[in-house]
C-alpha cells in the first residue's frame, strides 16, 4: 500500500487554506504552492481587524507577511491554524477573539499579545524542545492585540475550541464544574507551562507528519489537535490546583468520584439525594461526602447546586430560557434566593446575563 510523507506545504497544496480564501492575495501568488504573500491592504480588508504600521513609508501594496499558512475547521468549532512565515515589517493588529479555549504554541519568532487584560510574551522556549505553550480560556469574547516589533521569521500553531465544541465533544460534561471554578472570579483564565515531550511530539507531527495516507490527513490532524486540547486543559487544571487532591486518590476512589459526577451531570435538574448518588457511585453516603470534601472542597449538595447554577448561567447566556425558568432549573423556589446565589457565584445577576445575551 503506497504511503507518503507530507509536510505543511503538502497540506496547503491539497486543500487551499482559509487564509487564502478570506484574504484577497495578489493573483500571481494565489496559485503558488510555495508561498503566499499578504499585502498591507489585504490585512486592512479583513472584517473586524485593524493594522497599524511602525514605518510610515510602508504602503498598502507592500507585502506585510509572506510564507506558508494552514487554517482549517477540522470540526465545527475546532480550528487548527499554523504558519511558517516571514513578517516583513513591524506592525500591530487589533481584533476580537471568540470565547472558548485557545492553545498557542510558538516555535520561532517573538510577538507580544494582549487578550483581554492579560499580556503574553510569546516566543520559543529553548529548554523544552524549542516550543512555548500558552492556554487561554475565555468565558466571553475578548479584545485581542498582537505586536510584532521587527521583521522576523515566525513559526507557530494555534488550536481554537469553541464552547459548543467543548460541550459536544464531552470535555464540558466531564470538566465543566472545574473549568467554571477556574473562571469563577473572572471572564478569562490563562496558563503558560513547560510542554511535555508528548506535546512537543504532537506539534512537530502536525508540521512534519509521520507516514500517513493522503486520504487520512484530516483524521491525522484532528486526532492530534484533540490531544493538544486535552493536554492544554490538563495543564490549566493542574496549575489551578484543581486536580492535585484528585491525583492523590486511589484508583477505586477516582472511579467512584467520576461515577458520581457523571450521574449528577447526566440530569442535574432532576431530584437528587446524597444516598441516590452514593448508590450509583458504589460508595456509602458518608464516603461520598468525604470524597467531595477532599477533591471539590464542598459537600455533595453544594456541588449539585454549583452544577445547576452553571447550567442556568449557560442557558441564560445563550438566551435559551427566562430568569424564572433558570431559577426552577437550578432548584430554587424563590427567585430572590436564586438571584442572590447566582450573583455570589458569577458576580452578575441573572437578568444582567440574559440582557447581555
Amino acid at each position: 500500500m503506497p504511503v507518503c510523507e507530507p509536510s505543511l506545504s503538502s497540506y496547503v497544496k491539497q486543500r487551499e487554506s482559509t487564509w487564502m480564501q478570506s484574504l484577497p492575495c495578489q493573483e500571481a501568488d494565489r496559485g503558488s504552492n510555495e508561498e503566499v504573500k499578504i499585502r498591507v491592504k489585504d490585512f486592512q480588508k479583513r472584517n473586524g481587524v485593524s493594522v497599524t504600521l511602525e514605518d510610515d513609508r510602508v504602503g498598502p501594496e507592500d507585502t506585510l507577511i509572506r510564507g506558508k499558512f494552514f487554517n482549517s475547521d477540522l470540526r465545527t468549532g475546532l480550528n487548527l491554524r499554523c504558519s511558517n512565515t516571514r513578517e516583513e515589517h513591524a506592525f500591530t493588529s487589533d481584533a476580537q477573539q471568540g470565547s472558548g479555549l485557545s492553545c498557542i504554541f510558538f516555535l520561532r519568532g517573538s510577538v507580544e499579545v494582549e487578550i483581554g487584560d492579560c499580556q503574553f510574551d510569546l516566543k520559543p522556549n529553548p529548554g523544552f524542545g524549542g516550543i512555548s505553550a500558552t492556554g487561554v480560556l475565555k468565558r466571553e469574547p475578548q479584545p485581542f492585540k498582537r505586536v510584532t516589533k521587527q521583521a522576523q521569521y515566525v513559526r507557530h500553531l494555534v488550536v481554537s475550541a469553541s464552547p459548543d465544541w467543548l460541550s459536544s465533544s464531552g470535555f464540558e460534561q466531564r470538566l465543566g464544574p472545574r473549568l467554571q471554578q477556574i473562571l469563577k472570579q473572572q471572564n478569562m483564565a490563562s496558563n503558560q507551562w513547560q510542554p511535555s515531550h508528548r506535546l512537543n511530539h504532537l506539534i512537530n507531527d502536525i508540521f512534519s507528519p509521520s507516514l500517513v495516507l493522503p486520504e487520512l490527513l484530516d483524521l491525522h490532524l484532528e486526532a492530534r489537535t484533540i490531544d493538544i486540547v486535552s493536554e492544554t486543559l490538563t495543564a490549566m487544571l493542574l496549575s489551578s490546583g484543581d486536580v492535585s487532591s484528585e491525583l492523590s486518590l486511589g484508583r477505586h476512589d477516582n472511579i467512584r468520584l467520576q461515577r458520581a459526577r457523571e450521574f449528577i451531570l447526566a440530569d442535574p435538574s432532576c431530584e437528587l439525594s446524597v444516598e441516590l448518588i452514593a448508590r450509583e457511585a458504589g460508595v456509602s453516603a458518608s464516603g461520598l461526602q468525604r470524597l467531595f470534601q477532599r477533591v471539590e472542597s464542598c459537600s455533595v449538595f453544594d456541588y449539585v447546586r454549583r452544577v445547576r447554577l452553571d447550567m442556568a448561567h449557560d442557558r441564560l447566556q445563550r438566551g435559551h430560557c427566562s430568569v424564572q425558568e433558570a431559577s426552577m432549573m437550578a432548584g430554587y423556589k424563590s427567585a430572590a434566593n436564586f438571584a442572590t446565589a447566582f450573583k455570589r457565584r458569577f458576580g452578575k445577576t441573572p437578568r444582567q446575563i440574559l440582557h447581555k445575551a
